[in-house]
């Protein structure tokens, strides 16, 4: 019984206290959160920015009729917006991320998919 009384209360002192580590400068800081983006904003800032050709950064990758389009457009407060188009299938997708960089690795790394997958891209 005194066991189980004693686990008890350790496991209430637990529950109610934390240890806070001081800050002596050697650690490295955390980067701080990515901005929650609005999909109202978003959508708003597509209409404007992503119609035709007036997208940044859009690389084009063919295989026979397969045709995928990807594309960055930059959006207010350095955020950005990864439109990728499948005009075979008609699907796609339009990714709102933190920054600019952001957007480029996200980019690079579809496209380096699509080149294992046997595309050729512009």
């Amino acid at each position: 019984m005194r066991a189980l009384i004693i686990v008890l209360a350790m496991g209430f002192l637990a529950s109610c206290c934390h240890v806070v580590e001081p800050d002596n400068g050697a650690m490295a800081a955390e980067p701080a959160p990515a901005p929650e983006v609005s999909a109202d904003v978003v959508a708003d800032e597509l209409i404007a920015a992503a119609m035709g050709d007036s997208a940044e950064g859009r690389i084009v990758c063919t295989k026979g009729d397969d045709v995928r389009d990807v594309r960055i457009v930059t959006l207010k407060d350095e955020r950005c917006v990864l439109v990728y188009d499948n005009q075979l299938s008609g699907s796609g997708t339009k990714n709102a991320l933190a920054n600019r960089a952001a957007c480029e690795l996200q980019q690079k790394r579809m496209i380096e998919n699509f080149i294992r997958s046997g595309f050729s891209c512009e």
